[in-house]
């Protein structure tokens, strides 16, 4: 027997996110519940679990099944220059535009839920070749609410899929390539970036930041809790900052004055006040 996310409860859903809110302080209270309920399913199958309540304790009293059940929900599936044309517009414009203009002081990024760390990294690759990079007032901040994932992004070491995105020679002017076929992240590429557990709406202030890049997270939460996030990024952004989210995801309408369109196809933003 295998439970379908439509027979799972809302209100067991809700029970358990005020469970691992209180137990673990994993907060997904903002995710959308349709999502969890097909997360909460799908750990239920691959774990031959048919009892919600047997679950529920199993989940709580198993940290290797919570491991697995936030890996789950946070669906950490990435690689380098993920949709390559935004980071061609990124290393041709932005980017260029934000070093011509700032002077004196440390440029900041923020990449938030990195997960495994492909984007920031993908992020200083590309400063890089700009020479950005030399510069040392250059800061990026990566956050993610999976320790395991930050673990992971922490040592920089990735499997050849994660590159396919990249040319012959950067993997070999930005990588160690080891006998086992992994790829290890250059110290030059690992120096300008901070990983942090964080949580992108109820998580501490992290300052002001010149370029917020987020995609592809907005899509899993409430509409609330995407105007909660998107009010934040405005809040941390310096006027003329960018703001980078998925392909699908657009600040929302209420905040239009707040934001204008750089480019609407590869979804880039700009706060103007």
């Amino acid at each position: 027997m295998v439970v379908l996310p439509q027979e799972i409860p809302p209100i067991f859903v809700d029970k358990l996110i005020r469970e691992l809110a209180e137990k673990y302080d994993v907060d997904f209270s903002g995710y959308n519940r349709n999502f969890l309920r097909r997360r909460i399913a799908n750990r239920m199958h691959r774990t031959g679990t048919v009892s919600l309540s047997f679950y529920r304790r199993f989940l709580m009293e198993n940290p290797e099944e919570l491991s697995e059940f936030l890996q789950n929900i946070t669906i950490n599936v990435s690689e380098f220059m993920r949709n390559p044309e935004v980071f061609v517009k990124l290393e041709r414009a932005i980017l260029q535009d934000i070093s011509r203009k700032i002077k004196g002081r440390v440029i900041r990024f923020w990449t938030a839920g990195c997960s495994r760390g492909e984007e920031p990294y993908s992020l200083a690759i590309i400063l890089h070749k700009l020479s950005m990079l030399k510069n040392s007032f250059i800061q990026i901040v990566a956050t993610d609410i999976d320790d395991i994932a930050l673990e992971q992004a922490r040592r920089g070491v990735y499997n050849s899929e994660s590159l396919n995105n990249l040319s012959p020679s950067d993997k070999k002017l930005y990588f160690h390539h080891s006998k086992d076929s992994k790829y290890e992240i250059a110290d030059k590429i690992k120096k300008p970036i901070y990983f942090k557990k964080h949580d992108i709406v109820r998580g501490p202030d992290l300052g002001k930041f010149d370029m917020i890049i987020c995609r592809n997270v907005s899509i899993y939460f409430t509409r609330s809790y995407q105007e909660r996030m998107y009010e934040r990024f405005c809040n941390d952004l310096f006027t003329n900052g960018y703001l980078v989210t998925g392909k699908t995801e657009m600040p929302p309408t209420r905040m239009s004055k707040r934001f204008r369109t750089v480019d609407f196809e590869n979804r880039i933003y700009q706060k103007v006040n």
